[in-house]
């Protein structure tokens, strides 16, 4: 009479916790990276550059140059792991862009198929104080580092999240002080539209009173309308995009226009559309993609394995 009892007492308990996990599980993880495990090559990511341009792969993250000419470069041969600034020890990536130059040494990894439509983008960056600099004369209009693409760099695709002095390039500038540098601030751009202002006033965040530290920093990007639907060519879609940072939501599902229809690849970069006289460098660590909000807390050493397939009852 015991054994009945017994085997739905198991099956209780193997129902109450496959629901648990169901219920704790964390969305699906496309991409993540801490830097902590394995040995790059000895020429990752553009140590050579510009002898070759593309270097063998590290973690599945390529190495590319962006933007070559003869200017001086050393952002590739100075880019690479450090051991001395990191958010999850033993290591974070150091990205560097040399004073005077437009850029620095691109990474790439990428996204597995199926390729997403929505995606949150987590990351923690840490800046130095050599960004003081960006508040130096002469000043234009407004400066536009993007220090992250997704699926391409180059010019009138893709999106770009960039550090601004100000979100808005339309009136009423959001976030902006009289165009003077007073500050820096995360912002969104897609393709050659400035994504940068949505439906709604922006929660500004001063990057230049926050540097030395690390900072998590969380991007939701939807390619879809609120109603699931995408519309027509270049320009005229109506995606949504969200901002975190250190898990204080600062940019609410706002309208941005969106050029692309899916996410293939990150890029992390320290492009400067504008000739800067100061150094831009920064650590980025504990890199994690995602289909839903992944917040500062998680941690992803590496990706979950894929569920089994074709699975029969013997």
């Amino acid at each position: 009479m015991r054994k009945p009892v017994l085997i739905s007492a198991f099956v209780v308990l193997m129902l109450g916790t496959v629901f648990g996990y169901a219920q704790q599980a964390h969305a699906a993880v496309f991409l993540s990276e801490n830097w902590d495990t394995g040995t790059p090559p000895a020429d990752w990511p553009c140590k050579n550059f510009p002898d070759a341009v593309a270097t063998a792969p590290f973690n599945g993250w390529r190495g590319r140059g962006f933007l070559v000419d003869n200017s001086p470069y050393d952002g590739g041969k100075l880019s690479g792991l450090s051991t001395t600034i990191y958010h999850s020890p033993p290591r974070s990536y150091y990205q560097h862009r040399p004073a005077g130059d437009y850029w620095t040494c691109d990474i790439t990894k990428e996204i597995p198929q199926p390729y997403p439509t929505k995606i949150h983008l987590r990351f923690f960056i840490y800046f130095t104080d050599n960004w003081l600099g960006f508040d130096n004369p002469p000043v234009s209009t407004y400066e536009a580092t993007h220090f992250i693409f997704t699926n391409t760099a180059r010019s009138g695709t893709g999106f770009r999240f960039n550090i601004e002095d100000k979100v808005s390039t339309a009136y009423p500038y959001e976030c902006n002080n009289d165009q003077a540098f007073s500050g820096m601030y995360f912002a969104i751009e897609n393709g050659s539209n400035g994504g940068r202002r949505g439906t709604q006033p922006y929660d500004c965040y001063n990057l230049r009173e926050n540097l030395n530290r690390w900072q998590c920093v969380e991007f939701m990007v939807d390619t879809e309308n609120g109603d699931g639907t995408v519309d027509g060519p270049y320009g005229t879609k109506n995606g949504r995009y969200s901002q975190w940072i250190d898990g204080d939501l600062k940019v609410d599902y706002v309208s941005t226009p969106v050029s692309q229809s899916d996410f293939q690849r990150i890029i992390v970069s320290g492009f400067s559309s504008f000739l800067r006289d100061f150094t831009g460098d920064f650590y980025i660590d504990d890199i994690a993609v995602a289909d839903s909000y992944i917040g500062c807390s998680a941690s992803f050493d590496s990706l979950a394995p894929a569920a089994p397939t074709n699975l029969t009852v013997q």
